[in-house]
Order: C-alpha cells, then structure tokens, then sequence
C-alpha cells in the first residue's frame, strides 16, 4: 500500500488517570473513513487488546514492537518513534487518536508533496482564531520549531530514518537532552512535542518539519481558547451537540476541520452510536 492513515492507541490504567484510547481509535478510524471514504486505509498500532466490534474498523492492527518503553509511563508517549519503523505504507499521515475528522482531508496528500516531514504548526481555537501559547513557553524560550504532533506526515525515506533514529534516541534519553536543548522553562515530563522539536533541530531539518502550510486542526485544551478565566475542562464550559448526520456543534459553533478534543469525557455514547449508524450505511 502506498498511502494511509495511522493511529498509536496505547490504553492507560494509571490511578487517577485512566483513559481507553483504542475507543478514542475506533471513533477516529470511523471519522476518517465517512468523509474520506472506506478506500482510505487505517491502522492501528497498540499493545491492548482490540475489541471485536473494534477490529472491522481497521485495516490492520499491528502490536508495538521490541518491548514496551513505557510500562510505567504517565501518557504513553514513548513507543510512539515505534510508528515510522512498523507502518505499512510508503507515505503515512499519523493523527493523535483523541481527534475526530469532521469533513474530507483527501487532499492533505497534496499539501505533503514532494516532503519527508511536516508537522502542523498553526492549530486553531473552536472559533477560529489562533490559539494562545499558554502552553508553548518551551518552545519560546528555547527558539524550538513550533511543531504539534497531534497531526503529521511522514513518507519513508533517509531523511525521514534519520529523523525518527533521533526521536528515538530522545526519547530513551529525555532529561538529558532537554536539559541540554531546553533548559529555560524545563519541562519535567517527555512530550513528542518537545522531543520532535529537539530532533528537528538536532538533524538540520528545524526550518522544514515545521509547515506552515500544513492543515491546521482545532485544538481543544481550556487555556488555548483565549479564554479570560479557563476552565480545567473544556467540556465543562460548553455544549456539545452532535446531530444523526454528524453534524458537530461546540457552543454556538460548527466544526468543520479536525478536531483534538482532547477530553476523554467528551467522546459520549451518543457519538460512538452516530459514527457507527453513519459509518455502516
């Protein structure tokens, strides 16, 4: 296969924070498949078991390889280099799967052309507006690529080896390296974020992985919505309304791009039951 879209699902069962982000998958690989059409690929990379009424969504479940390098991770973040190495296309657009496709993203492939890499650098407010950098004062203060993981591309190639070797890399060793590459408002956790950034710099390619043409997507956490007093859940500042057609609505707002919800609490019953009915017309 040459072309396809790709999902890290890794669960969580940490107490205190507990999340099923195969169920988060299953609704993206829905989503994707209803705007884009059925003819699209996906897959999955997990080490969890994938339910039966999961698995048709998929077309391939693939287990993270070489051992789990984060059995005692908080978020899970550090098998996901394990994508480049195991996808089964040639050119792969990966999503975070805390994100809903919310109309046709066909033509990504077409902005991605002739790249090795791109990761989006310009995610919007449910307004559309640009968001705040509340949560980008690293990257600021240590003139970092203004990467976002939640959406990227990646075709194989030496280059695009190179890259994810030095993710890898980063991620085996991440106080060290962001010690060293990002001292001022040291983050004291490992992101992908932080660590694509560090290797898109390491290995020359700071002033290209970061494409400003790339799509932009909704970006979902309280204090990225301008906000005067955010709220510690979004979900609980605003409605959410999904009609039997999928039509989306936050507020008094339609989305109509890509959307990182990130709140587990807001992937309801009632739209897994729509992506589903919709999904199997």
């Amino acid at each position: 296969m040459t072309k396809g879209f790709g999902i890290f699902a890794q669960n969580v069962y940490n107490e205190g924070h507990e999340c099923d982000y195969l169920r988060q998958a299953y609704a993206l690989a829905m989503s994707i498949k209803i705007h884009c059409g059925k003819q699209w690929p996906v897959f999955v990379m997990t080490n969890d078991e994938v339910p039966e009424e999961y698995a048709g969504v998929f077309d391939e479940i693939i287990e993270i390889p070489w051992g789990d390098m984060a059995e005692n991770s908080l978020w899970k973040i550090e098998n996901r280099w394990k994508m480049y190495h195991k996808t089964p296309f040639k050119e792969t657009m990966v999503l975070d799967s805390d994100c809903l496709v919310m109309r046709d993203i066909s033509h990504w492939w077409d902005i991605v052309e002739g790249r090795d890499i791109s990761y989006g650098t310009s995610p919007i407010t449910y307004t559309g507006q640009a968001i705040s950098g509340a949560y980008r004062n690293t990257f600021t203060a240590n003139n970092l690529p203004q990467v976002y993981n939640t959406i990227h591309y990646f075709k194989k190639s030496e280059r695009s080896k190179a890259f994810y070797s030095m993710v890898e890399t980063i991620v085996n060793n991440w106080y060290d390296f962001y010690l060293r590459y990002a001292p001022e408002n040291f983050q004291k956790f490992p992101s992908m974020d932080v660590t694509c950034a560090i290797a898109a710099k390491l290995v020359g390619m700071e002033n290209e992985i970061a494409d400003p043409n790339f799509v932009p997507f909704i970006h979902m956490k309280p204090k990225c919505q301008n906000w005067d007093k955010p709220p510690l859940e979004w979900t609980n500042a605003i409605g959410v309304y999904m009609d039997k057609y999928g039509k989306l609505k936050l507020g008094n707002h339609s989305v109509d791009d890509v959307l990182h919800y990130v709140e587990d609490r807001f992937l309801s019953p009632k739209i897994i039951h729509t992506l589903e009915n919709l999904y199997n017309e």
